[in-house]
C-alpha cells in the first residue's frame, strides 16, 4: 500500500488505543514513538490511528520560501530527545538520502525549511499504514448511552460518515490563520498560509507596490522574499510594533521546550497553568513594544542598509497596521499609493492556547474548541 492510501473501510465503530486528530510533526513524533514501542517487543503494543483532513502530508507548504531556515537546531528533530539512537533521527534522514557528509560540511546548526519539511516526508511515509488523509473530524463524544463517569471510550465522528472509537484522544491541529481587524483575503489580500501557492498564480510585473503585516520571522522572510523577486517593486513592512520582534532563544528560555518541562506542566495545578500563560502572554507583549515609549526602529531587513537605492526607499515600514492599511479617499492628505498586494502574517490559538473537549453524549455534537 502507497504511503497516504490508508482507508477506514470496513473499519467503522472500530476501537483503538489512540486515535490522533491532525498530523503535523507533534502527532507524527507520537506516532513514531508508538513505532519504536511495537518494534521493541512491547505486549501486544498499541493500536493508533491518526486522522488529517490533507489530501497528503504537509507542514507549512506555502512558507518553503528558498533559503528560509529553521529557528531551531536539528537535534530537536522528531525523536533524538527521546531517543538518541532512533532510525527516524534528522541525522538518519540525511544518511537515508546521501546528503550527510554535506550538511556537515556546511556547518551549519539550522537546516533550510525545505529540506526539514523533505525530512518529515521521510518520516511519515514510515508510518504510512495508520495515517487516514483527507479525514476531517467533526465531532468527538460519548458514545451513545454512555456515562460519562464511567466511559472508557470516545466516539469520534468523520466528515463522510465514518466513525471511529478511541480509548484516548490527541488533538494537535496547529494554529488558525488570523487576519487584522477589517482585513479580508481575496485575490489581492493573502495570508501566509497560501503564500507560496499564490504567488505562483500571480503575475509579478503587475506587483508594483506590495506590503507585508507582520513582525514575526515569517514576516521578514516574506519581505525579503519580495525584495529580492520584485526588483521593480516597492515592498512595504508594515509592523504592529517597534520593529521586528525577536523570539527568545536563549538557553535558559529555551527549557520550556525540553521533555522534563512538559511533564511539568502536565503534572502542574490549574492555577500555576494559568499563570504560566498569563506569564507567557506578559512577556510577548512585552517583547512586541506594547506600552513601550515610540522609539526609532532599526532597519527591519539587511538589504535596505546595504543596498541603499537613490530616490524613495523600496522597502520603508509603517509601524501600526491599522493606520498604514485604512484607505483614505482621495486628497493631499491620502496615504501611499493603495498596493497590489497585501501579505498578513498572523496566527492565533484557541482560546486560552489550548483545546479542550465537552465530554457530551452522541448527538450534544462535543466538538473539539
Amino acid at each position: 500500500m502507497a504511503a497516504g492510501e490508508f482507508t477506514m473501510n470496513g473499519r467503522d465503530n472500530e476501537l483503538y488505543d489512540v486515535v490522533g486528530i491532525g498530523f503535523g510533526p507533534s502527532n507524527l513524533s507520537l506516532a513514531i514513538a508508538m513505532e519504536e514501542y511495537r518494534a521493541d517487543g512491547a505486549r501486544d503494543g498499541m493500536r493508533a490511528l491518526f486522522l488529517e483532513r490533507q489530501p497528503s502530508f504537509g507542514w507549512h507548504r506555502s512558507m518553503l520560501l528558498p533559503s528560509a531556515t529553521m529557528q531551531i537546531s536539528f537535534l530537536k528533530d522528531l525523536v533524538t530527545f527521546r531517543n538518541p539512537t532512533s532510525s527516524f533521527s534528522f541525522i538518519a534522514y540525511l544518511h537515508a538520502s546521501g546528503r550527510l557528509p554535506r550538511f556537515v560540511n556546511n556547518q551549519d546548526f539550522f537546516p533550510t525549511r525545505e529540506e526539514f519539511h523533505r525530512y518529515l516526508e521521510w518520516a511519515q511515509a514510515r508510518v504510512a499504514d495508520r495515517i487516514a488523509y483527507g479525514a476531517e473530524v467533526t465531532s468527538v463524544g460519548l458514545p451513545p448511552g454512555a456515562v460519562p463517569e464511567t466511559s472508557d471510550r470516545l466516539r469520534l465522528e468523520v466528515a463522510d460518515g465514518r466513525v471511529v472509537e478511541a480509548r484516548n484522544v490527541v488533538i494537535s491541529t496547529g494554529l488558525v490563520p488570523s487576519m487584522p481587524d477589517g482585513a479580508v483575503r481575496d485575490e489581492r489580500v493573502w495570508h501566509s498560509s497560501e503564500f507560496l501557492e499564490k504567488y505562483r498564480r500571480a503575475d509579478p510585473a503587475q506587483l508594483r507596490r506590495v506590503a507585508v503585516v507582520g513582525a514575526g520571522q515569517s514576516a521578514a522572510e516574506i519581505a525579503r522574499f519580495l525584495y529580492d523577486e520584485l526588483p521593480h517593486a516597492q515592498v512595504w513592512a508594515v509592523i504592529p510594533s517597534y520593529g521586528y520582534s525577536v523570539a527568545d532563544d536563549t538557553p535558559f528560555a529555551n527549557q520550556v521546550f525540553d521533555p522534563g518541562a512538559v511533564d511539568d506542566y502536565y503534572y502542574a495545578t490549574e492555577q500555576t497553568r494559568e499563570a504560566f500563560r498569563l506569564r507567557r502572554l506578559r512577556d510577548r507583549l512585552r517583547r512586541d513594544g506594547a506600552g513601550a515609549p515610540p522609539r526609532r526602529p532599526r532597519p527591519p531587513l539587511p538589504a535596505r542598509r546595504v543596498r541603499p537605492l537613490p530616490g524613495r526607499a523600496r522597502l520603508p515600514h509603517r509601524d501600526r497596521p491599522r493606520d498604514a492599511l485604512r484607505h483614505l479617499p482621495p486628497g493631499r492628505h491620502r496615504a501611499q499609493p493603495r498596493p497590489e498586494l497585501v501579505a498578513a502574517v498572523e496566527h492565533r490559538r484557541t482560546e486560552r492556547g489550548d483545546r479542550r473537549l465537552d465530554r457530551r453524549p452522541a448527538g450534544g455534537r462535543g466538538v473539539p474548541g
